[in-house]
């Protein structure tokens, strides 16, 4: 008897909770309007009456659904916001009825994926030459759990113009995702977990805002120009050397490094082959200056040729007087191994006359043979046809670039077959004016004399007679030909 009043008592207390619940969500599942009678602000619940609303406003403090099952349903709709209305996936076609919908809102609200089916139809039911959500402009997707964005995304949204996926949980974004997003003004992927983004993979057709920071990048060569673009610039989070950078100076480093043509050894470095570039440097570099070490040989790539100290410090300006150096057999060759200040080198080994050099594979960087070079200037003509003779040389294939006589020697020929074009073409202008002139000497002549007469006979003779601008004429003898 009293196991049966104590179950009594339990039902009880249950259906009494439950009906407190319905009584409590009734009561918060209500809509009111705003400013204007066309806006409503509503609660757990979307309005009974949704013919004439064009700004919708729905906050949730529920995990019930707001559409019922297999609702879709026509609306004027411009403007669609809900904060904390939990669904997992996002129902495209619920609302491809609302035909004026620009703006969309749909933030904490525990949302994973986006998907243009519903009830078991697909879109491809739908007219397949008309998008899903053509006319929105503004989709704010923010604060969610998305992980991979479909590569179909910009077939659903056409029309976007500002999309806002921030503090969601990205993981990888598709090579096409965002494709057909002609008219995309700004885009916000800040705080996610992206760590590799693909080249080109965003529309730079009228793109003037993007936002990368506060992701978890692996900074490398191939994707710093895209994560440069990005406002605020982001940070990088590995690899460990480049750890905690700013992404727009190893956006620097990598830029060098493409120009990098010098060979050095050091007394430090001597078992490895450091290529190098002429640059100044920024603050951030200067913990990487290596005060303490001696240049002992320099190999110009491009030109195949030594480079004395004194060269390079010609070849610098006033502002680049460092070698930034980096190590392509090391497994880190995109980031500085050290910088060597030409300006100290210099005046420490000014007074050597020679050093042993190491004549260097350009292909491989492999060790090949040892000789011995002196340090003098190399600077033997005057300023103007060096540079001329640098500027020149540059315009030639990296293939003639091999040593300054090979230079030499390709202008040398390219000069020799422009003068021959050159004469050609004189001549044949002369020929022609030549041409030009006997035919229309031939062609002005009224009477033409041939100044052998013994080839020919009289045909006929004629006698003029002229008075008062008048001529009159006769013949006199007809002649024939000799046959």
């Amino acid at each position: 008897m009293i196991q049966r009043s104590t179950s009594m008592e339990i039902f009880f207390i249950f259906f009494i909770f439950i009906i407190f619940n319905k009584i409590c969500y009734s009561l918060n599942s209500s809509c009111l309007p705003c400013s204007s009678h066309l806006c409503y602000q509503c609660y757990n619940t979307l309005p009974i009456d949704r013919t004439n609303i064009e700004k919708l406003y729905i906050i949730c403090n529920t995990t019930n659904n707001l559409f019922q099952q297999q609702e879709r349903f026509y609306s004027i709709i411009q403007s669609y916001t809900t904060i904390n209305c939990s669904m997992k996936t996002l129902y495209l076609d619920q609302y491809t009825l609302w035909n004026y919908l620009e703006y969309m809102s749909i933030t904490y609200a525990n949302l994973t994926n986006l998907s243009p089916m519903i009830f078991n139809r697909s879109l491809l039911l739908l007219s397949s030459s008309s998008p899903i959500l053509y006319s929105i402009k503004t989709l704010n997707l923010s604060y969610n759990s998305i992980r991979i964005i479909n590569k179909n995304f910009s077939y659903y949204f056409p029309s976007l113009e500002k999309l806002d996926l921030s503090y969601n949980h990205i993981i990888h974004i598709k090579k096409k995702t965002f494709i057909n997003l002609l008219y995309l003004k700004e885009l916000y992927l800040n705080n996610n977990y992206l760590k590799q983004i693909l080249p080109n993979i965003f529309p730079h057709q009228s793109l003037n805002l993007i936002n990368l920071n506060m992701n978890y990048w692996h900074c490398s060569c191939t994707n710093i120009l895209t994560l440069s673009i990005s406002r605020p610039i982001p940070i990088c989070s590995t690899p460990n050397e480049f750890q905690y950078q700013n992404i727009s100076n190893i956006a620097q480093q990598c830029f060098l490094r493409t120009k990098a043509n010098i060979l050095i050894t050091t007394n430090i470095y001597k078992n490895q082959n450091l290529t190098c570039v002429l640059s100044s440097i920024i603050d951030e570099w200067k913990d990487k200056i290596n005060k303490n070490i001696t240049l002992l040989s320099a190999w110009h790539i491009e030109q195949n040729q030594s480079i004395s100290l004194e060269h390079l410090f010609v070849l610098s300006d006033k502002s680049d007087k460092y070698l930034i150096c980096f190590d392509f057999q090391s497994i880190h060759t995109e980031a500085i191994y050290t910088i060597i200040n030409l300006s100290s080198i210099i005046s420490l080994q000014s007074s050597f006359t020679s050093i042993n050099f190491t004549k260097f594979n350009t292909q491989n960087s492999t060790l090949l043979t040892s000789t011995i070079i002196n340090i003098i200037s190399s600077n033997k003509l005057s300023p103007f046809f060096l540079w001329l003779f640098n500027t020149s040389k540059n315009i030639l294939p990296k293939y003639f670039q091999t040593s300054n006589k090979h230079v030499l020697i390709v202008w040398l020929i390219l000069l020799i077959i422009a003068f021959i074009i050159f004469i050609f073409l004189i001549y044949l202008i002369y020929y022609h004016k030549k041409i030009y002139r006997q035919q229309s000497e031939k062609s002005h002549s009224f009477i033409h004399f041939d100044t052998n007469a013994y080839n020919y006979q009289t045909l006929f003779d004629v006698k003029f007679t002229c008075q008062n601008h008048k001529c009159l004429y006769k013949f006199y003898t007809i002649t024939m030909y000799e046959i």
